[in-house]
């Protein structure tokens, strides 16, 4: 099974990332920095073409949405993430962004029944392993926030934000919480 993960930037200093996941790898990044929405939007149809995809998700948030709208206009079959929602166990996340950093950590973690393997990429690393953590009043998990992690770093995580967008519904346990993987994700209710 193979998903691609999209985070989307455009002309400025961000990059846009394309993560394909096929059987338990995450592949070599595809990294573009400096292209306009519309060239994202192609760069996205050539990796749907090339890998036939299961799933595609793209952050939607902000320069995404374009990217989104466009792809949907051109009939391909895809869905906007916004990471800044509701996460789908909203006692445990406070938001959905949390939520799949807390997944990827998971799928990395190497006692996990299928843990994931990462390409060579050490901005990819350096990303992974910078990343802070605490609690909200309400003992839920809270990632910083993607701001916080860019003046820290010098750059946007983008390239973890969209691996972390590339194992939407990823087993990674064979325990399952519930829905359709082991993130409890049902398309049904989101």
């Amino acid at each position: 099974m193979t998903v691609l993960g999209c985070d989307i930037a455009r002309y400025g200093e961000d990059s846009s990332v394309i993560s394909i996941f096929q059987d338990r790898e995450i592949l070599p990044l595809r990294i573009f920095s400096k292209f306009s929405t519309m060239a994202i939007a192609g760069f996205i149809i050539n990796a749907i073409e090339e890998f036939t995809p299961k799933e595609v998700y793209i952050d939607e948030i902000g320069l995404g949405g374009g990217v989104v709208d466009r792809l949907l206009e051109q009939k391909y079959n895809i869905t906007g993430i916004n990471v800044a929602r509701k996460s789908w166990f909203p006692n445990e996340f406070n938001n959905l962004r949390s939520q799949l950093w807390y997944n990827l950590r998971q799928c990395l973690n190497p006692n996990a029944d299928n843990p994931i393997v990462l390409p060579n990429d050490p901005d990819l690393i350096e990303e992974l392993s910078n990343i802070n953590y605490s609690f909200d009043s309400q003992g839920r998990i809270k990632i910083e926030s993607k701001d916080d992690m860019k003046k820290r770093l010098g750059r946007s995580p983008d390239r973890a934000d969209a691996v972390c967008l590339s194992l939407i519904g990823y087993e990674h346990t064979n325990q399952k919480i519930g829905g359709s993987s082991g993130l409890g994700i049902g398309w049904d209710n989101y």
